[in-house]
């Protein structure tokens, strides 16, 4: 499914001035795309070893009036966002001192802090903890039972909550004055599904960027399904880098929430 990620290190995607637009431990092909903090368009031409190089396709102007609405409506039943984590291995180092713990991964940490603040927001939630380990191909197979189990539930949204693999400067940021880290927003393209996953994506990163700009570096469409395929309101997030403390990481699980 070309779902793998990088072992270790990362991939650096430059344009056509050399100029780096995003660094991601993501595999990266020709053909994906990638859609940055200001909206550029950017379509992946080459990748040799681990660089990509891409040209810029255009804007993709959205504006937050075609954003969700950012509070949950007033409903007898309140949406429900499930959670859950293909790779629940993945730590922060410098709080966890590895990059990796098997099985107990602290991004689960970070997928509960998201839960608990849609909860005061006035949604359900379920976080599924169901380990897919080990951190491989197989993967999100694996996780894509845990996906088919959260459907019958009648989600509103399902995040399969990550971090990535980067320089820490790369998602660094301040929002209201406190360190934060960015969160990138990942769209499978081998997915009939794609464009009402993309919007999707684009609606959350329009809300996002009218409250807190700078809190999510873009949208990924990268190859591989993410098991999107089943639903089409289900987002793969990038949650900061394993140089990130997963303290920052859960500041911006509440601010996306």
């Amino acid at each position: 499914h070309g779902h793998q990620e990088m072992s270790s290190g990362y991939m650096t995607l430059v344009n056509e001035q050399n100029r780096i637009i995003l660094q991601t431990g993501i595999l990266i092909h020709p053909g994906d795309q990638f859609i940055d903090e200001a909206n550029n368009l950017y379509e992946v031409t080459t990748v040799e070893d681990t660089l990509a190089r891409c040209r810029l396709i255009g804007s993709e102007p959205y504006t937050a009036l075609e954003a969700i609405p950012t509070q949950a409506p007033a409903e007898a039943t309140q949406p429900l966002i499930a959670v859950y984590h293909t790779h629940t291995d993945e730590c922060y180092i410098p709080s966890d001192g590895k990059p990796s713990i098997r099985g107990k991964g602290s991004i689960m940490y970070v997928g509960e802090a998201f839960c608990q603040k849609l909860q005061e927001l006035g949604y359900q939630t379920e976080h599924d903890k169901t380990l897919h380990d080990p951190h491989d191909a197989n993967a999100y197979h694996r996780s894509r039972r845990t996906f088919m189990r959260l459907l019958n539930n009648g989600p509103s949204a399902l995040f399969d909550i990550h971090r990535d693999s980067a320089p820490l400067n790369t998602y660094k940021t301040t929002i209201n004055g406190q360190e934060t880290t960015k969160i990138l927003l990942v769209v499978g393209r081998q997915n009939q599904n794609r464009h009402t996953t993309l919007n999707f994506a684009k609606s959350l990163k329009a809300a996002a960027d009218a409250k807190y700009r700078g809190l999510i570096r873009g949208i990924f469409v990268a190859r591989g399904n993410y098991n999107q395929d089943l639903n089409p309101r289900s987002l793969l997030l990038e949650i900061g880098t394993q140089y990130n403390h997963r303290e920052i990481a859960e500041r911006s699980a509440l601010l996306f929430a």
